[in-house]
């Protein structure tokens, strides 16, 4: 499993679900840190199994960074 990948299709999907496709520059920077979290806490990759538990993951990143 590629997890940049799979991580960029997610972040598109709930971007494109919220019709904010259009914002890459944001897309680009959730991504980058949700990889630093993943390599932060490798932990984590083992818990993550399922396509609605990325998500989950990727929406509380993104939670936890809004400024």
């Amino acid at each position: 499993m590629v997890w940049s990948r799979w991580i960029e299709d997610i972040i598109y999907n709930i971007f494109y679900q919220y019709d904010i496709h259009g914002l890459k520059e944001q897309q680009e920077k959730l991504k980058s840190l949700c990889i630093k979290e993943l390599n932060a806490h490798p932990e984590i990759k083992e818990e993550i199994k399922t396509e609605k538990q990325l998500e989950y993951f990727v929406m509380q990143v993104a939670l936890e960074n809004v400024k």
